[in-house]
C-alpha cells in the first residue's frame, strides 16, 4: 500500500523578484510537499497604464476572438504588446545544488496579469534553508529572489 501525501507545509513569500515593462513579477508562496516543490507567482501590472495596457488587449483582442472561434479552437488570438508570456521561465536552485525537475503547471488571468505555480521534484532535501527562484525574460530581464524556508507554515 502505497503511502498518502501529507498536506504541505507553505511559505508565504510576496516577494517581487522583477519589473519588467511595468509588469511585475514575484513569488505568492513556496508549497513544500513530500515529494515535490510548488512554486506559486504572479504578474501584475505596477500602474494604471499598464493595468490599462492589460484591459486593452483583453478587450480588443481576446474577447472578440473567443467571441467568432465558435468553429475553430483554440481561437487566434494577435500577439500582446510585451509579447508571450511564455517567454518567462523560472528556475529553483538551493546551496545543495539539487536538480528540481518541473513536472508540471498551469495558470490563470491573460496576458501579463495572471497567476500560475510550477511543480517540481524531488522535494526540497532536509537542511535546505532557503529557495533561490530566478525569473527570466528570454534575455531581456532576469532577476532573483531568495525564499527563507523557516517561515513555512501548516
Amino acid at each position: 500500500m502505497s503511502a498518502v501525501a501529507s498536506f504541505p507545509r507553505i511559505v508565504p513569500s510576496g516577494a517581487v523578484a522583477l519589473v519588467y515593462e511595468a509588469v511585475q513579477l514575484g513569488v505568492l508562496s513556496v508549497e513544500l510537499w513530500d515529494d515535490r516543490v510548488i512554486v506559486r507567482y504572479a504578474a501584475v501590472p505596477v500602474d494604471a497604464g499598464a493595468e490599462a495596457r492589460e484591459d486593452e488587449h483583453w478587450d480588443a483582442h481576446v474577447v472578440p476572438a473567443v467571441r467568432e472561434a465558435s468553429a475553430r479552437m483554440p481561437p487566434v488570438i494577435p500577439p500582446h504588446p510585451l509579447g508571450d508570456p511564455r517567454r518567462l521561465h523560472v528556475t529553483i536552485d538551493d546551496a545543495l545544488g539539487t536538480n528540481y525537475s518541473f513536472d508540471g503547471g498551469g495558470s490563470s488571468g491573460s496576458g501579463w496579469r495572471y497567476t500560475a505555480y510550477l511543480s517540481a521534484k524531488p522535494a526540497v532535501p532536509a537542511g535546505v534553508d532557503e529557495l533561490v527562484i530566478t525569473f527570466s525574460i528570454d534575455g531581456d530581464a532576469t532577476a532573483t529572489t531568495a525564499v527563507p524556508l523557516r517561515n513555512a507554515v501548516m
